[in-house]
């Protein structure tokens, strides 16, 4: 689960596409305690246009790993229509 702030309806369809989907959404989910690895991705800053996570102006800003947040909201990806 990437983990919420600043996360946009266009994120969602940017990080859909990368996940091999047309388009997508997103909801709120639950406070996490870090039991497993996760993606921060604080502000992702996509325009729409990229097929990929890593092509989006907020590259910089991912972190990757257990412990990356205390207790972090967290966002559940809603894609539909795989490519």
């Amino acid at each position: 689960f990437p983990l919420i702030d600043s996360y946009t309806k266009i994120d969602a369809n940017v990080t859909c596409r990368h996940l091999g989907f047309i388009w997508g959404n997103f909801t709120y989910h639950s406070f996490s305690r870090n039991k497993t690895d996760y993606m921060l991705f604080e502000n992702p800053n996509c325009t729409g246009t990229e097929n990929s996570l890593f092509n989006c102006p907020g590259k910089i800003n991912i972190r990757v790993g257990a412990n990356i947040c205390g207790e972090c909201a967290l966002i559940i990806l809603l894609c539909s229509f795989r490519v």
